[in-house]
């Protein structure tokens, strides 16, 4: 659905390149403008899984196959397109990437990959400084050079597990972490099952502070999504039970 003032407009396998699943059930998880302004959708469960929306064209998985359940997005600054992969149907998950302009396209990064005790992706950004970062059900990965995937497409890029100094002790972090984001000052939220938020520095080694609902305007410690506005500095926070906004000074 696209909003453009009181302009709605609905698109679907009737009036754009997007395919359904079944008759009228078309489903879209994530999307993101590359650095030319163009927006990618992901549309789930069909062959061409992977869509740039402005130029009408679609593309298969770097791995094949007709099932894939993608949930997040994030194209980075050499415009790889960097998804959360859930396993359905034989396909495994991890972290998929994926460039139209590099032989072979691109590769799945398993769980054991990724770390151990890793068993779910759900959440995938790039920050200021042009670093990819996973959220995973235990702690944060980070990819600090994406362009290596450029460089040698279809392999795997360096990558190690997010660590957090607290109480004068750097241990690797282990929270499951369902959302993260990236604010004006490339500080980085991140928003977990149980334990509410965790505010940190940019490379994310210090935690500058830890918001929950005992010490905070927090509705639940089950902290679902997260949006900022660089603009204004607030950020919102979402929870099953409603939604949240703080005010910082990352503008």
């Amino acid at each position: 659905l696209k909003i453009n003032g009181n302009e709605l407009t609905r698109y679907n396998e009737n009036n754009s390149i997007l395919k359904a699943v079944a008759p009228g059930f078309v489903l879209t998880y994530g999307l993101d403008e590359d650095n030319s302004g163009n927006l990618w959708i992901l549309n789930n469960f069909v062959t061409n899984s992977i869509v740039n929306f402005s130029q009408q064209v679609s593309y298969p998985t770097p791995i094949g196959g007709t099932a894939s359940f993608f949930t997040t997005l994030s194209i980075d600054n050499y415009n790889t397109k960097w998804m959360t992969l859930h396993p359905i149907e034989g396909n495994g998950g991890g972290l998929m990437y994926f460039n139209d302009n590099t032989v072979p396209t691109g590769a799945l990064i398993g769980y054991s990959t990724l770390g151990t005790d890793v068993g779910q992706v759900n959440q995938v950004v790039t920050d200021k400084n042009g670093e990819v970062w996973v959220a995973t059900n235990n702690g944060v990965i980070v990819i600090p050079n994406p362009e290596q995937v450029i460089n040698n497409p279809g392999s795997v890029p360096s990558l190690f597990k997010m660590r957090i100094i607290e109480n004068g002790i750097s241990t690797p972090l282990t929270a499951n972490v369902l959302s993260i984001a990236v604010d004006a000052l490339n500080n980085k939220w991140l928003g977990t099952i149980s334990d509410g938020l965790l505010y940190v520095s940019p490379d994310g080694s210090t935690l500058l502070a830890r918001y929950n609902t005992a010490n905070s305007p927090l509705t639940d410690n089950k902290i679902l999504s997260i949006a900022i506005d660089n603009q204004t500095g607030v950020a919102y926070f979402g929870t099953e039970k409603g939604i949240t906004s703080f005010k910082t000074i990352a503008v």
